[in-house]
């Protein structure tokens, strides 16, 4: 899939590889079997579209600002020029300046349109997947001290109500996602006419996985609390390669719509 799929992280920094600019964005390629001279075109070409200085090729990535990573691992994900590119959220991390920059730059690839639709969108999922995360943390840190202490029967009980609370809240979410999304991206986060419809259609169907996030959310604060780490890492595997693939199908037949759904899918 390496020649047809690249990724852009949330964190950019669990992707830059290389101790130089240089030496990260010539790691695809080399490892594709492009020749020395190819890989310095393209390089300096994706270094101009994300609007990196061409003088920072021998700077380390840790030296750079946070926008300037995300820029970097844009570019390391382009220059092999991929069919598709995925973006896991990839302006989370950064402050409105940069989180501007970014969807700027990203806007010139994919298509303006499209991308500020999903992007309307960020807002919210955000806040969604902040809910599932801190209700987890909070159960886990419950089930945690009751393993700690040996406290099976106490730490049945806490897990069983955290599973069916996070159950009942993702049912909550997803239904109040698929019911007010609409008038939240017109009326609160003032989407431009535009977009309207690709943001309220990538929404919808986005609401409808939901459900299974906060259930993920729940079973990994649990697993993690009990000491299992890699089995959560291996459901993200899973759903990782199973997004990619859905992406390849959905993405070239229904474009925004498509790629909800393929997250919502995957989830």
């Amino acid at each position: 899939l390496v020649p047809h799929v690249s990724m852009t992280f949330q964190n950019p920094e669990t992707q830059i590889l290389g101790t130089t600019v240089e030496e990260d964005l010539a790691f695809t390629p080399e490892s594709l079997g492009m020749e020395p001279e190819e890989i310095r075109m393209r390089m300096d070409r994706v270094m101009e579209t994300v609007r990196l200085p061409l003088d920072y090729k021998k700077r380390a990535p840790f030296r750079m600002s946070g926008g300037e990573k995300q820029r970097l691992a844009i570019a390391a994900s382009i220059i092999s020029a991929p069919d598709i590119v995925i973006l896991d959220e990839p302006t989370t991390e950064l402050d409105p300046v940069g989180k501007a920059e970014v969807l700027k730059i990203v806007g010139n690839l994919v298509g303006e349109k499209a991308l500020s639709a999903v992007g309307a969108c960020a807002s919210l999922t955000e806040l969604f997947t902040a809910l599932a995360i801190g209700f987890s943390i909070g159960a886990g840190v419950l089930i945690a001290q009751c393993y700690g202490a040996s406290q099976e029967e106490r730490l049945r009980k806490y897990a069983s109500t955290a599973i069916w609370l996070m159950t009942g809240i993702g049912i909550v979410v997803s239904l109040t996602g698929l019911m007010a999304g609409e008038f939240i991206l017109k009326n609160v986060l003032q989407v431009p006419e535009p977009m309207q419809r690709l943001a309220v259609q990538y929404f919808r169907i986005y609401a409808l996985g939901l459900v299974f996030q906060f259930g993920y959310n729940i079973f990994a604060a649990i697993l993690q609390a009990v000491g299992d780490s890699k089995s959560t890492l291996y459901f993200l595997l899973i759903s990782s390669a199973a997004n990619i693939l859905l992406d390849l199908v959905f993405v070239r037949i229904w474009g925004v719509t498509g790629a909800a759904a393929a997250t919502g899918i995957s989830q």
